[in-house]
């Protein structure tokens, strides 16, 4: 989380929901894992804190209508095949030609 708090994404009270949202996400891994029959409360917390954090198309929507209410300039973009196939191969064209500059960041080496 340092670097969404060096990005100011998180407040303290969003931190605790990110983490509480973590260990249910854990907790559901593991249960896949066991091949355990998944708890409804269990699916129940985790929409609930994927709300919270943004992460459902009804809460981008919520936060789009506030931005946009705040004179923000809004530009949707889809997730799926037809909005994401373009840029997909530009990053890979950029990244086998070695076009990317990650300053050295071990995640991205």
């Amino acid at each position: 989380m340092p670097e969404l708090d060096r990005l100011k994404l998180l407040s303290k009270v969003d931190g605790a929901v990110l983490e509480a949202f973590c260990a249910t996400y854990a907790e559901f891994v593991l249960s896949v894992r066991r091949g355990e029959p998944l708890k409804a409360a269990m699916i129940g917390q985790m929409r609930f804190y994927a709300g919270e954090l943004g992460l459902t198309p009804a809460a981008r929507a919520r936060i789009a209508t506030q931005l946009a209410g705040d004179s923000f300039e809004m530009v949707g973009f889809g997730q799926g095949f037809a909005s994401m196939s373009s840029p997909t191969k530009e990053l890979e064209r950029r990244v086998l030609g070695g076009e990317l500059n990650h300053g050295k960041s071990p995640v991205l080496r």
